[in-house]
């Protein structure tokens, strides 16, 4: 699973399939949401819809996949 960062939260965003989102914080809590930021499970019940969506479209998921190692 490659993640992205998300640009001004201390989040990171992966597409896990292209309707479902998996986000880590920083310390350590996560979730998984729907493309559209709504909430499905895990500890951490809060994304950036706008991200979410941005994520799981197939262009960004495969370039972000491909800058994996950068951080």
């Amino acid at each position: 699973m490659k993640f992205c960062r998300h640009p001004y939260y201390p989040a990171r965003y992966a597409a896990l399939a292209k309707d479902r989102v998996r986000v880590e914080g920083d310390s350590g809590e996560w979730g998984e949401f729907d493309r559209n930021g709504t909430w499905l499970e895990g500890p951490l019940r809060h994304a950036d819809p706008i991200f979410c969506r941005w994520v799981t479209g197939e262009l960004i998921a495969t370039d972000c996949a491909a800058r994996a190692g950068e951080e």
